[in-house]
């Protein structure tokens, strides 16, 4: 490019199209102090629910963080919200009229703040637990010793296709961005268990179900659109599996491999 052609008014102008306004600046300004304090009182409100002398909950920190969900942030926010932040919060209401009509508008945007931290903690805790329960039968049925390499893969097999029965349901779901309901998770879980975990001395099916329905209870208390967020979660977690079923099943045929080479070994 010829620097004598560069057109120095026409690239200040397209320069300030993309620089923000003050008014943006300042907006952007008091987002980020509003944004702050909301995340520290939700972390005030997860250090409450994770303290093990919490007498409260005795211990359910999952069930404390749902009580202080966003639609009770006005009765419990005043616990979690000490001085310093109180009287910043007054001040930018007193300072910027121009930017918060009204206390309301101000707190509206720090509970809404909140919603999006509460919402992120929500998501994760659920998804890490439902999650741990899709994979809980392939390492269940890899390592068990009484049965043999075919009936293991047969098993991984079997349960494969209920979770890919269970991954098709999830997809439909997120392209027509309908959540599946509780009751509908809750029934894919018992069928997982069915076919994965249906003769696990240590865990039976009563104690699946109560655990399921536990957390399934903090599902269903999520908006539409958190829902979907963690069926996106839980469809990866489905992909993770079988991976992790195609890695067993190689150990499986390698052992098997393995075993029969040390007996034709032996027998010469």
């Amino acid at each position: 490019m010829n620097p004598f052609e560069f057109d120095y008014v026409n690239w200040l102008l397209e320069r300030e199209a993309w620089e923000e306004s003050p008014r943006e600046m300042k907006e952007n300004k008091l987002a980020n102090i509003v944004g702050n304090i909301a995340e520290d009182i939700f972390n005030r409100v997860k250090d409450y629910c994770e303290d093990e002398n919490n007498k409260e909950y005795d211990g359910e920190w999952v069930r404390c963080v749902a009580d202080h969900n966003p639609d009770k942030f006005d009765v419990f926010v005043n616990r979690f919200l000490d001085e310093e932040e109180a009287k910043e919060l007054k001040r930018l209401i007193e300072e910027n009229p121009d930017v918060y009509k009204s206390p309301d508008e101000l707190w509206n945007e720090l509970k809404l703040n909140y919603s999006v931290f509460w919402s992120l903690w929500m998501i994760s805790e659920i998804d890490e637990l439902l999650g741990s329960l899709i994979t809980k039968s392939v390492h269940f049925i890899a390592s068990r010793s009484e049965l043999n390499s075919s009936c293991k893969i047969k098993r991984l097999k079997d349960y494969a296709i209920m979770l890919d029965s269970f991954r098709k349901a999830i997809k439909n779901a997120l392209k027509e961005e309908r959540p599946l309901s509780k009751n509908k998770l809750y029934d894919w879980f018992i069928r997982l268990y069915d076919a994965g975990l249906r003769d696990d001395i240590y865990l039976n099916r009563d104690a699946w179900s109560n655990t399921v329905n536990y957390w399934l209870n903090f599902y269903d208390m999520l908006p539409n659109f958190d829902k979907l967020e963690l069926l996106k979660m839980l469809y990866n977690n489905i992909i993770d599996a079988f991976d992790e079923m195609r890695r067993r099943e190689e150990e499986i045929k390698e052992e098997e491999e393995l075993f029969k080479s040390r007996v034709l070994t032996n027998e010469s």
